[in-house]
């Protein structure tokens, strides 16, 4: 099968309630949203997700043989208030975020257990792992249409100068990270925990780093 692409596999709901409260769990993936969610792992390769009134269709848009993953993020956690919450390594969009911010931080959600991979991220949105710059433009794909992955150098000017709302990124050469309704989003953990695509409740230093956010967010 390696080398097949396009694989598609339709997934009917029947009556809009086959989907309700199903959980495939994995590593805590019973957190990713209170209505459902769908993650059966085969192999680590995340799957885009077309949402349609009746079918979630899942495209592979790679090789088989890395593997086949499928995801929704149509709904997920919630918080009260304006800032997010991180619990098991899963992000609680708050409620008072406009649904383009919530619906990028559960996508993100999806990453959480993927492997920092240099260049990863960057010839696809969908991965079978992310440096810091791909993570980085998944989110802005989801949160404010980015069309293709960019480097950590072109995010020095990527949007508009200075902190946003809701998004701020830092950029430098060689690296960038992001505050997303109060939660890093970075490949680096300065604990020193497995690196790649997390979720971090404590903050780092942006010194040295370009501080740009997507407008009006």
């Amino acid at each position: 099968m390696v080398g097949l692409v396009g694989l598609v596999g339709l997934l009917a709901e029947v009556g809009g309630t086959g989907w309700d409260g199903l959980r495939i769990e994995n590593s805590n993936d019973s957190q990713i949203g209170p209505d459902f969610a769908l993650r059966k792992w085969l192999f680590p390769y995340p799957l885009q997700i077309l949402n349609l009134p009746l079918l979630k269709v899942c495209v592979l848009s790679g090789v088989v043989g890395f593997g086949l993953s499928c995801a929704a993020w149509a709904q997920g956690p919630t918080v009260s208030g304006g800032v997010a919450a991180l619990k098991n390594g899963v992000a609680s969009a708050p409620a008072n975020a406009p649904a383009a911010i919530k619906k990028a931080i559960w996508a993100v959600n999806t990453l959480r257990n993927l492997p920092y991979r240099w260049g990863g991220g960057h010839g696809t949105f969908n991965d079978r792992g992310y440096d810091c710059s791909g993570t980085i433009s998944f989110l802005l794909h989801h949160a404010a249409g980015l069309a293709q992955p960019e480097p950590s150098t072109a995010m020095r000017n990527y949007g508009e100068p200075g902190p946003g709302r809701w998004i701020t990124l830092y950029a430098q050469r060689g690296h960038v990270f992001a505050v997303v309704a109060g939660l890093r989003l970075d490949t680096s953990d300065l604990r020193g925990g497995r690196e790649g695509p997390r979720w971090h409740a404590e903050g780092r230093s942006s010194k040295g780093f370009e501080a740009r956010h997507p407008p009006g967010l």
